[in-house]
C-alpha cells in the first residue's frame, strides 16, 4: 500500500494505530459509510482512506491461483494512540447497512529501508 500523505496520516502512523479492513458492500452502502467515517473521525483527529476494488479481474502475479473477489474495498483507518485504545471499528462499520467486514487487521510498522533526504523524504 501507499504512504498516507493526508493530515495527520504520517504523525498518527509513528504515534497511533493503523487498522485495515476487507469490506463488502454496494457503492452507495460505500458512500455512506465514507460520510460516517468522515463524521465519527473529525472530533478524534484521525484520518481514513477507503481503496475500492476497481478491476476485479487484475492479478499482481498470475502464477498465484485466486479465486473470486469477495471484497469490494480495503479501508484504511488511522487512529491516535489515546482514542485508538478504545475505538471499535468492526463494530462502527458493521452498523452501516450494506456493509459487511471479511477481515479486520491491526497494522504494524516494519520499516525495510529509512527515508533519507537522497531519496525524497521531506523534512
Amino acid at each position: 500500500m501507499a504512504p498516507v500523505f493526508q493530515p495527520g496520516g504520517f504523525d498518527l502512523w509513528l504515534n497511533g494505530r493503523k487498522l485495515m479492513d476487507l469490506i463488502r458492500g454496494t457503492d452507495s452502502a460505500l458512500e455512506k459509510l465514507q460520510v460516517a467515517l468522515s463524521e465519527i473521525m473529525s472530533p478524534t483527529g484521525g484520518s481514513f482512506r477507503v481503496n475500492r476494488i476497481i478491476n476485479r479481474d487484475f492479478r499482481v502475479d498470475t502464477t498465484v491461483p485466486a479465486g473470486v473477489q469477495v471484497i469490494d474495498a480495503v479501508l484504511e483507518v488511522f487512529l491516535a494512540r489515546e482514542v485508538g485504545e478504545t475505538f471499535d471499528e468492526t463494530a462502527s462499520i458493521e452498523k452501516s447497512a450494506g456493509i459487511n467486514v471479511i477481515g479486520a487487521y491491526e497494522v504494524s510498522e516494519h520499516v525495510i529501508l529509512p527515508l533519507s533526504p537522497e531519496r525524497g523524504a521531506k523534512s
